[in-house]
């Protein structure tokens, strides 16, 4: 089934999967900048309630489906 939600949520899925990928990048890094990887961090903590919260998923009469189509949505894009 194909994402048929709002825009706004797929750019923040999108970001959240970039900043997850940063922190992964900086994690393999001994030495890593620590206030970068916090930083990164908190942005992903930020994102993901704010796509938790976001009224499309919220009304979703499935909330799996609907996370599964944005999770897939935001690698295809």
């Amino acid at each position: 089934m194909a994402y048929n939600g709002p825009d706004d949520l797929l750019q923040m899925r999108r970001d959240f999967v970039s900043a997850e990928k940063e922190l992964a990048k900086l994690s393999r890094r001994p030495d890593h900048d620590r206030e970068k990887w916090q930083k990164t961090h908190a942005q992903m903590r930020e994102l993901a309630v704010k796509i938790q919260a976001h009224p499309w998923m919220a009304a979703a009469e499935n909330r799996y489906q609907a996370w599964m189509q944005l999770r897939d949505a935001a690698v295809e894009g």
